[in-house]
């Protein structure tokens, strides 16, 4: 189904977006620490400045952690929506596959529900999937 891997790309790629970010931002704060430390072993800062630029970098580690938060809520949002999309062509095509061979009921097994298969079942998986055009 190649909806399904476009949307698992657009995912990779907007995850990737927000990892790199993310990564960016570490590396500023661990270089705002890292000068901190210089600083202080040096003797060079008064403690009221290094109490403020501490606080800075505490400022600095909390937008972090806020970035992180929001970037996965907007990833969790988009694989939601993107799966939802397919979730619903799928449903779909099998109503239009059940409909064309007149059948009662389809089963998804792949959710592990308990299946009764009679002599009269048939398994719709091979026509959803041509319709899907999957292979």
């Amino acid at each position: 189904m190649p909806e399904y891997k476009t949307a698992v790309d657009s995912i990779r790629k907007v995850g990737q977006k927000y990892s790199d970010q993310a990564d960016r931002l570490q590396v500023e704060i661990n270089k705002k620490y890292d000068n901190l430390m210089q600083m202080q072993t040096a003797g060079e800062v008064d403690t009221l400045l290094l109490q403020s630029e501490f606080n800075l970098m505490q400022q600095m580690q909390q937008n972090f952690e806020d970035f992180q938060t929001v970037a996965n809520e907007k990833l969790t949002k988009l694989q939601q929506s993107l799966f939802a999309d397919l979730r619903s062509k799928v449903m779909e095509t099998v109503k239009i596959v059940a409909t064309e061979l007149d059948l009662v009921y389809v089963f998804d097994v792949s959710q592990g529900n308990p299946v009764y298969y009679s002599e009269k079942s048939v398994d719709v998986g091979p026509q959803v999937k041509a319709k899907l055009g999957i292979q």
